[in-house]
């Protein structure tokens, strides 16, 4: 097997960053290197999600209450693109928690694993043709085949009983390796996500609410799990529900 990459040449890769020779090298190792490019056609697949979130943005018309400003500014239209993109980027970081803020008082695993629920959330709840990769009706292949990824065994919730059906799940690439994503749906077609991740113990055993812009995650520690469950739901409708997912997935065994 050949060398493995370090990250920063995948994310140049997937970010379009590199010349031909530099893409060709790169492609040479994926193919040698199946970990690794799973982990970069995951990227490529959050990459499109967000471009499928916010690129309507720029579309938009300008407000009104924004044109006497506009009509002053001789250099505005020039901007218009950039401030735009700068704005969705900044509505993404919101949306994952990078304000950080809001996470004080937080489990440094806490606040790590709600960055990463809620940017997971934002891009594929939205996404209407392929939320998952594995159909709901797959559920215990489905756990089978995330929990070797994870490096142990876990349950795969049920919330039929509360309205909400497994839609599916997928693998996502994390901080510290793989993570689950779970998705369910409602009759309503409101969506929850449940994100978990390999994570140290570091003290978070209670569930810790965190979120905004609509969207909240009940984050904790469970096992050698980090886990949130993310809606848009008050904390007094997801509070339950997180506590279901937290006793369903029981003790996980390392594999």
């Amino acid at each position: 097997m050949s060398e493995r990459l370090g990250d920063d040449d995948l994310h140049a890769y997937v970010d379009g960053l590199l010349d031909q020779d530099g893409r060709d090298r790169v492609e040479a190792r994926l193919a040698d290197n199946p970990d690794q490019a799973l982990r970069v056609r995951l990227w490529q697949d959050q990459n499109d999600g967000l471009r499928r979130l916010f690129d309507p943005v720029l579309d938009e018309p300008i407000p009104p209450r924004l044109l006497p400003a506009a009509i002053r500014s001789h250099t505005w239209q020039k901007r218009r693109l950039t401030a735009l993109r700068v704005a969705a980027a900044l509505a993404l970081v919101l949306a994952g928690g990078g304000g950080g803020w809001w996470l004080r008082g937080q489990s440094s695993t806490e606040a790590q694993v709600a960055r990463e629920a809620l940017a997971a959330h934002v891009v594929y709840v939205a996404d209407q043709r392929r939320p998952v990769e594995v159909p709901g009706s797959e559920r215990d292949q489905m756990a089978t085949w995330l929990s070797k990824r994870l490096g142990a065994k876990m349950n795969v919730p049920d919330l039929s009983a509360s309205g909400y059906q497994l839609v599916g799940g997928r693998l996502l690439p994390a901080e510290n390796g793989a993570a689950a994503l779970y998705m369910y749906e409602n009759s309503l077609g409101q969506r929850l996500t449940l994100y978990v991740r390999r994570a140290p113990d570091d003290g978070g055993k209670d569930l810790r609410f965190q979120g905004r812009d609509g969207t909240l995650a009940g984050v904790w520690t469970q096992g050698p799990f980090g886990c949130a469950l993310s809606g848009p739901l008050p904390r007094e409708d997801l509070e339950p529900l997180a506590r279901q997912v937290w006793k369903q997935m029981g003790a996980a065994r390392s594999s």
